[in-house]
């Protein structure tokens, strides 16, 4: 029996990336990740049970990974450096995994109902994602850098912007690098759009 290793877990995951991204979940067979990976399809089975866990865990790496880096953000800095962070590591994070990405919004609402139990771990690490958001907009609240508000909206309300910026992005052809935006955003979320007197 083949040994279980890290290093052969991973290549799976990201030939399994690759095949999502290019196509779609449904259309994926296990075989075409054996290809992809290079390993037999019996090797498939000694680290997933299907192909619905092979894709929750593409998932739960690149939700780890965001988690991961936002928190090194909140860690250091003025709360201003780290707001401007946070919407370039969301642009520089597309642009490095334009796979995952194109993933996550072609599948983030069907995942909930794959018959799946690494589903909960997905939903809880979205949770905890969007739980990292709202408390960091609620020290900005505190801290007096926000006007009194609800934090869960200043966090649905940028990350809806990111996002929507995102795939204008994607559609378009990628003319130019997204980080250019960051500027955009920022004075739009921290201003709005309403012309001052």
């Amino acid at each position: 029996m083949e040994k279980v290793n890290t290093e052969k877990r991973v290549e799976i995951i990201e030939a399994a990336l690759q095949l999502f991204s290019e196509r779609v979940f449904e259309k994926t067979t296990v075989d075409e990740i054996a290809n992809k990976a290079n390993v037999g399809k019996g090797t498939i089975y000694l680290y997933f049970k299907n192909k619905e866990q092979i894709f929750m865990a593409v998932i739960e790496e690149g939700l780890s990974k965001m988690i991961t880096h936002l928190n090194q953000i909140f860690s250091h800095g003025n709360y201003m450096t780290q707001l401007r962070e946070m919407i370039t590591y969301h642009f520089k994070f597309v642009e490095e995994n334009k796979d995952f990405y194109k993933i996550f919004l072609k599948e983030r609402l069907n995942f909930c109902f794959y018959d799946n139990p690494s589903k909960t771990k997905i939903v809880e690490l979205h949770h905890q994602l969007y739980r990292l958001l709202e408390e960091f907009f609620h020290n900005g609240i505190k801290e007096g850098y926000l006007r009194l508000g609800n934090p869960n909206y200043y966090s649905l309300s940028l990350s809806g912007m990111i996002s929507h910026f995102i795939v204008h992005w994607l559609t378009t052809g990628e003319t130019e690098s997204i980080t250019s935006m960051t500027d955009t955003i920022l004075e739009i979320f921290l201003t709005g759009a309403q012309k001052t007197k």
